[in-house]
C-alpha cells in the first residue's frame, strides 16, 4: 500500500502533468510505490511520453520511473510518408540542418543519422521527430561538428551567460559546472518548463558535449519538501550577507540541507540562521564551504 509521501508524491505529479501538458494528460496513469513512479496509458506523439517522464523526473523523492506510456497510432500510418513528415519539420530549422541529417522509419522507430552543428541542434532534430505522429521511438545517431576545443571554465561561462537571457529561468538559482565538456546543472526554477528551458539554453553553447540536467521545480507541487525548499530559498534571499546563487539548499523531512561556497564565516553563518527561522525545521547539515577570493 503506499505511503502518505507516495500519495503526496501521486498527486503532484498528476497536478504537474495537468497543468503543464493540459488535455495530451487525460489518459495517462500514475502509480508510485516506495519513490518509484509508474507511468502508464496512452499519448499520442512521442514527444508527450517524453515530455511527461521529463516532468517527473524534476520532483524529489523520485527514485525511479518506469515509462509504460504507449504511443497510440493509427494501423494506416505508413512509414515512408512519415519519413517525409520529419524531413518537412527538419527543412524548417535553420541552418539547412536536412542537408546532414538523413531520416528512415521502420515499423514507427525513426533512425537520424548524420551530422550537426551543435548538441542543440541534435535535440531540435529529436524533438522534431518525436513530434510525428506514428513514431513510437527516435534513434538519433547525429555526430556533432568538431569545433576549436573550448575549456570547461570558458563553458561554463558561456552557459550561465546563456542562462542569465532566458527569460523561463531565474539564473541565480540555478548551479552550473562543466568536467571535458559536460554540463551539469543543479538547484531549483520555479516551474517545470524551466527545467527544459534551461537545457536548450545550455545545449546552445559552443563545446558543450552533453547536459546532466537535475533541476529541480518548485511550483506546481503539493509535495511538503519542495514547499519547505521554497521557504529555505526566500529566508536564504532575506540575509544581506548572502549570494544565494552561490548557495545549494533543500529541505528533506524536517532537516535543511546547505552546500555551496561562500567567502566568509559571517556568510556561512547567516545561511545556517536562515534556515532555522524555517518553520518546521529541527536540524541543519551546513556543508557550505568558506573560501577564499
Amino acid at each position: 500500500m503506499p505511503s502518505g509521501h507516495d500519495e503526496h508524491l501521486r498527486d503532484a505529479i498528476l497536478d504537474t502533468l495537468a497543468s503543464t501538458m493540459q488535455h495530451s494528460s487525460f489518459d495517462i496513469k500514475v502509480a508510485v510505490q516506495n519513490g518509484i513512479v509508474q507511468l502508464m496509458g496512452f499519448v499520442d506523439v512521442l514527444a508527450e511520453k517524453a515530455r511527461a517522464e521529463e516532468l517527473v523526473r524534476g520532483f524529489p523523492g523520485v527514485k525511479k520511473i518506469e515509462n509504460n506510456l504507449t504511443v497510440a497510432t493509427d494501423g494506416g500510418i505508413d512509414d515512408d510518408d512519415v519519413a517525409e513528415a520529419i524531413r518537412q519539420r527538419l527543412a524548417e530549422m535553420p541552418d539547412n540542418v536536412l542537408k546532414g541529417v538523413q531520416v528512415t522509419v521502420t515499423r514507427g522507430v525513426a533512425h537520424l543519422q548524420g551530422r550537426v552543428h551543435s548538441l542543440a541542434e541534435k535535440h531540435g532534430c529529436i524533438d522534431a521527430a518525436r513530434d510525428v505522429m506514428g513514431i513510437k521511438e527516435v534513434i538519433a545517431d547525429l555526430a556533432v561538428a568538431d569545433h576549436e576545443p573550448v575549456d570547461d571554465a570558458t563553458i561554463t561561462n558561456m552557459v550561465e551567460l546563456a542562462l542569465s537571457r532566458e527569460l523561463k529561468v531565474d539564473a541565480r538559482q540555478v548551479n552550473t559546472s562543466t568536467r571535458r565538456g559536460v554540463v551539469t546543472l543543479t538547484g531549483w526554477v520555479e516551474r517545470p518548463e524551466a527545467v527544459a528551458a534551461a537545457a536548450r539554453a545550455a545545449a546552445g553553447v559552443q563545446g558543450v558535449r552533453a547536459i546532466d540536467n537535475r533541476l529541480i521545480p518548485l511550483r506546481g507541487s503539493k509535495d511538503h519538501n519542495v514547499k519547505q525548499t521554497t521557504r529555505l530559498m526566500q529566508e536564504l534571499q532575506r540575509e544581506p550577507h548572502l549570494n544565494p546563487g552561490q548557495i545549494k539548499a533543500f529541505v528533506i523531512g524536517t532537516t535543511a540541507y546547505l552546500g555551496g561556497e561562500v567567502y566568509s564565516q559571517e556568510a556561512k553563518e547567516s545561511a545556517e540562521r536562515a534556515a532555522r527561522r524555517v518553520p518546521g525545521i529541527r536540524a541543519v547539515s551546513n556543508d557550505i564551504f568558506v573560501g577564499t577570493h
